[in-house]
């Protein structure tokens, strides 16, 4: 449904406002971006999307919700020629027919100071966030599917920047949003083709003088675009629904890469795969880990799963279940980010845990902060004394190495002793009996 008004009383729109709420309508917010593209008329299209409205909703109830969306919504309206949809949710759509670049500017800048006021709802004084994205008419895109997602994005964007603030999709993000769309397309081939390339951390015992373990890290090899990251293409795959497919793909592996370590006899402790809390969530996740090592012929207490402290602090009753039937079959699980916002002590006496990794940030410490240092110091005691081991991760000094065995850290990993490896050149690192710290 369609809202465009220009009247100075609410009252007079409030009972299209609640016939607009009873029915939001994607398809007609299509229509009319499908008209715009096809006419190529100038205007601005934007993109609101209401941050933490679910929190508002459960502290205020859903009667004072409806009443705060029925404001922004008679306060979008208000607007100079505004066109209003909410697709979905509660996001809105807002086009601006015929606008200049200057006026339509004014037009954001407006809504923006809006959003950093209160709303008053039933004599309360509510604040409500928003993030906005904007793209200007006639632009890029062809279709509008094409045009919302180029509005996500740049909402997605301006969540980046904090709550009220805004992002126009221009040159620079269409450029990004083409890489991330064509990074997703190109993750099953790469699967299929060998071109999701793993390589493995290896990690030195201090205390034996040799490595003992290791974990895996992805690259993407693409020939448009050369190496990419995981870094870079680990979110796209989770926003894609892709990322089940390939952290299943990294476990494969690593039970391949166990099952040849075992066949050479390599002497090593476990290889860790990074597991995304998606996997935790799917039924199948159990039974595919078992058909992993079963196919490969593998220990379970030769694999380990490395899970983000601050997903597994926060997970679902059944996610934290399954971490308890992982760690029961035996494999070794690892939260990673140990130091950092998400340290949850008392939370992790209560988890599976059989090894923490010292964030890098908290490595850098030791060499740029004393206080800091001591810190680092204090937390691998506690987990000593928990009986979890710890991994220290991105050292790349003598001062690092040093201090961190003193403080009792058996285990560090970094470019100090070695790059990211191939499995083959892990087996190697491996075997080697000849490392000094």
């Amino acid at each position: 449904m369609r809202l465009s008004f220009n009247v100075d009383n609410y009252e007079n729109i409030f009972k299209e406002v609640d016939a607009f709420f009873a029915h939001p309508n994607a398809e007609a917010c299509n229509e009319a971006l499908g008209g715009l593209i096809e006419s190529k008329s100038k205007g601005v299209v934007i993109k609101l999307y209401l941050e933490d409205f679910k929190s508002f909703n459960e502290m205020f109830g859903y009667q004072s919700g409806g009443l705060l969306l029925r404001e922004i919504a008679c306060f979008l309206c208000r607007l100079e020629h505004a066109d209003v949809y909410r697709p979905a949710g509660v996001e809105f759509v807002v086009i601006l027919n015929g606008l200049s670049r200057v006026a339509a500017f004014r037009a954001i800048d407006s809504i923006i100071a809006r959003f950093e006021k209160s709303w008053s709802i039933n004599g309360l004084d509510c604040m409500c966030s928003v993030n906005v994205g904007m793209a200007f008419c006639p632009g890029p895109a062809a279709s509008p599917s094409e045009l919302m997602d180029q509005l996500s994005y740049a909402v997605i964007e301006s969540a980046k920047k904090g709550p009220n603030h805004y992002v126009v999709f221009e040159e620079e993000l269409r450029h990004r949003l083409y890489r991330m769309n064509a990074i997703a397309r190109m993750i099953p081939a790469a699967i299929e083709n060998g071109r999701l390339e793993l390589r493995y951390r290896p990690t030195f015992n201090t205390h034996r003088q040799i490595f003992t373990r290791a974990d895996s890290y992805m690259r993407l090899i693409s020939g448009e675009f050369g190496i990419i990251q995981q870094a870079e293409f680990i979110p796209i795959a989770e926003e894609s629904g892709l990322i089940y497919m390939i952290s299943q793909y990294a476990v494969n592996k690593a039970c391949e890469l166990i099952a040849r370590l075992i066949r050479d006899g390599v002497e090593f402790e476990t290889i860790a795969v990074p597991i995304s809390p998606i996997q935790f969530q799917q039924e199948r996740f159990l039974s595919d880990v078992k058909a992993a090592l079963n196919t490969n012929n593998v220990p379970a207490d030769k694999l380990g799963f490395e899970v983000s402290q601050s997903v597994a602090l926060n997970a679902f009753p059944a996610s934290r279940a399954r971490m308890f039937e992982l760690s029961e079959m035996g494999i070794e699980i690892i939260f990673t980010e140990f130091g950092t916002g998400y340290s949850g002590i008392v939370n992790i006496m209560h988890l599976p845990v059989d090894a923490v990794k010292l964030e890098r940030m908290m490595t850098w410490q030791i060499d740029n902060d004393p206080k800091g240092s001591k810190f680092v110091g204090g937390l691998i005691q506690i987990a000593k004394n928990l009986e979890i081991s710890v991994i220290a991760e991105g050292v790349e000094t003598a001062n690092q190495v040093a201090v961190l065995k003193e403080y009792g850290c058996d285990y560090q990993q970094g470019f100090y002793y070695s790059p990211t490896l191939t499995p083959g050149e892990l087996e190697e690192a491996l075997l080697r009996r000849d490392l000094e710290a």
